[in-house]
């Protein structure tokens, strides 16, 4: 027995060896490109690893390693001194215009966005051209028409879809998910029961829920029919009223009115009756359940001088809820006037670090946290091998200072090398055609 026992140890110790030696063996190298002796951002730690060798192959990180002279056959990058991040998400834009719009995102570093509501077959082409090559731009997931009620107005192009009871939320549901869109999204004017029949079936087939809070429906009431990202946070800043129920129905009417005035004194209100245990209990309700918001800063700061009052305090509303473990997104609104494509997310993490969030979390709000809404953790959001080549390489350091995002010296998209001599030829010719629209 003492022999074979010692037989079976010994066959364990060999095969644990082997399998370590597998999981740490180095792949071919050769006619690969190179980031040589760069320095990693793990967005995930918040940390730096020096001296590194990111080898991408196709559209793939085939190895990340120390510093070593690389294959004399491989392309090589010289990155000494510069930092590399993974590419970076803008997860609220409008796909309204084609050029220069995707140029600017990846001048930008911006190398994936979520798309809230447009022309679907549009941008599904649009889509079907960059994976084919045939036009650069970033990666795009997108809802498709979003749903909304018959009561509230909003911007057409969003080719929103009229919701009047639960029957037809159901039939909206069955024809977006046969169109394969990547998410449902909803609208503040989608009535509760609507919103409802449409999440027990997202629920049952496995669909992810993003958009705006229904003004009918409470945080708690969303995150417990599972939706899986919020946008914008003025129905969260309602649901942490000690005085909801009084201010929700004023909301409510004032929003269906455009009554500008009303809308404003809701506001005030909700300002006024925030609730620190509420906030406390919806925050903790997030993060277990895994539903994660988009601020969108930038948005509010486009709005009139009347909203400064809102915007500090859902400024203070972000921190608390990054800082209390609740996932966040950076989203920008883009498409919408006044915006500027790549350029406003650079913004947007500015204003969420100066919100109170540290550079770590911002850019983990950009990268990380996007592909794991997107449910494409596996292959996207942070460098490792077998994970999609979609970087920014950068001259200084994010984590000492968030506005070191615009310092960029190329990016990598889908694996293509965009160098700083090419980006500023893309933004130049980007300007150009958006002087002729």
């Amino acid at each position: 027995m003492i022999l074979i026992l010692c037989f079976l140890s010994a066959v364990s110790s060999l095969w644990g060896a082997h399998t370590r030696r597998a999981v740490h063996a180095v792949p071919d190298l050769s006619h690969s490109t190179v980031i040589h002796d760069v320095n990693v951002v793990d967005v995930e730690t918040g940390s730096l690893v020096p001296h590194r060798n990111v080898y991408v192959r196709g559209e793939k990180i085939v190895f990340v390693g120390p510093a070593v002279r690389p294959p004399a056959s491989a392309r090589v990058i010289s990155a000494a001194g510069k930092y590399l991040i993974p590419g970076l998400w803008d997860m609220h834009v409008h796909l309204w215009n084609q050029d220069p719009q995707f140029a600017l995102f990846l001048v930008s570093g911006v190398t994936g966005v979520r798309d809230m509501g447009s022309t679907f077959t549009r941008v599904r082409e649009w889509r079907a051209q960059i994976q084919r090559g045939a036009i650069t731009g970033p990666r795009i997931f997108t809802s498709g028409s979003p749903l909304n009620g018959p009561d509230q107005a909003i911007d057409a192009r969003l080719c929103a879809r009229t919701i009047r009871n639960p029957e037809e939320a159901r039939r909206a549901f069955d024809e977006l998910d046969d169109m394969h869109v990547d998410f449902i999204e909803v609208l503040p004017g989608l009535s509760a029961q609507a919103f409802f029949a449409l999440t027990e079936f997202t629920r049952h087939w496995g669909h992810r829920i993003a958009g705006n809070l229904p003004d009918s429906v409470s945080a708690l009431q969303a995150i417990d029919a599972r939706q899986g990202s919020i946008e914008d946070l003025e129905g969260v800043l309602l649901s942490c009223s000690s005085e909801e129920r009084d201010i929700r129905s004023q909301w409510r009417e004032a929003r269906r009115a455009n009554d500008g005035p009303a809308l404003d004194r809701s506001i005030q209100a909700m300002v006024d009756t925030y609730s620190r245990g509420k906030a406390t209990q919806i925050f903790g309700e997030m993060r277990i359940y895994d539903v994660l918001a988009t601020p969108m800063l930038i948005a509010r700061k486009r709005a009139p001088p009347s909203t400064t009052i809102e915007y500090d305090r859902l400024a203070a509303l972000a921190r608390d809820m990054g800082n209390a473990g609740v996932g966040l997104l950076a989203g920008t609104d883009t498409g919408v006037a006044g915006s500027e494509p790549g350029m406003d997310l650079h913004q947007e993490l500015e204003l969420m670090v100066q919100a109170g969030l540290t550079p770590a979390q911002v850019l983990r709000a950009a990268t990380m946290q996007p592909a794991h809404v997107l449910r494409h953790d596996a292959d996207l959001g942070t460098i490792r091998p077998e994970k999609y080549a979609d970087l920014v390489l950068l001259d200084e350091n994010p984590l000492k200072d968030i506005a070191n995002t615009r310092k960029i010296a190329g990016v990598f998209v889908n694996g293509r090398y965009l160098a700083r001599s090419e980006l500023a030829a893309m933004h130049a010719q980007a300007a150009k055609r958006a002087e002729t629209q």
